[in-house]
């Protein structure tokens, strides 16, 4: 039973299914208990939300932030407590290896042999660009033109990587430069 409960109580469905379970006055007393609890981290979770969107639209650099597909309040606001100052930045590449999202290289007796990416630097951050990397495949014509072509040399997951990392390089100069993201020369640049 616990484990269809833990699978029953996510989602209104879940909460009404919980509810109109024929339950001990114990089970009853339990049950309702930790609906209040699930309810008042609801409310904390949509005062934290309004906060940051509201925090978002103060920031200027946020508000560039959001220009990129994919970016939205929450996104924006975790890429810059995880960039911090861009300046201790000096390259796009130095933030993508920050982030993890560069592929290791091998040398030895001048032999290279490329890698996966390297899962050093910033979690977060690797996290986010790869969410927002995901969500811009889906609505970006240029980013699922650009992730369209490269999934034919590559698999998908080695795609979503590169178009993460090619955001990254996006947000490293919009907030370098203080510009808004243009999709125009986004797909202009594809073969970079």
């Amino acid at each position: 039973m616990a484990e269809r409960l833990g699978n029953a109580t996510v989602g209104k469905r879940g909460r009404a299914w919980l509810q109109g379970l024929a339950l001990s006055a114990a089970g009853r007393m339990v049950a309702d208990t930790w609906l209040k609890v699930v309810d008042h981290l609801d409310g904390l979770i949509a005062e934290q939300t309004r906060q940051l969107e509201r925090l978002a639209e103060t920031d200027a650099r946020a508000r560039w932030l959001r220009t990129v597909p994919g970016i939205g309040a929450y996104s924006a606001m975790v890429i810059l407590a995880e960039v911090g100052d861009i300046a201790r930045f000096g390259s796009k590449r130095a933030l993508a290896s920050y982030a993890g999202l560069c592929p290791s290289v091998r040398e030895s007796a001048g032999k290279r042999k490329r890698g996966g990416i390297g899962h050093h630097g910033s979690g977060t951050l690797r996290w986010i660009m790869l969410q927002v990397a995901q969500v811009a495949a889906r609505h970006s014509p240029a980013a699922r033109a650009w992730i369209a072509r490269l999934r034919k040399k590559k698999p998908a997951q080695v795609a979503k990587i590169a178009l993460a990392r090619k955001l990254l390089a996006a947000v490293w100069a919009l907030l370098r430069h203080g510009l808004c993201f243009d999709e125009s020369l986004f797909a202009a640049q594809q073969n970079r």
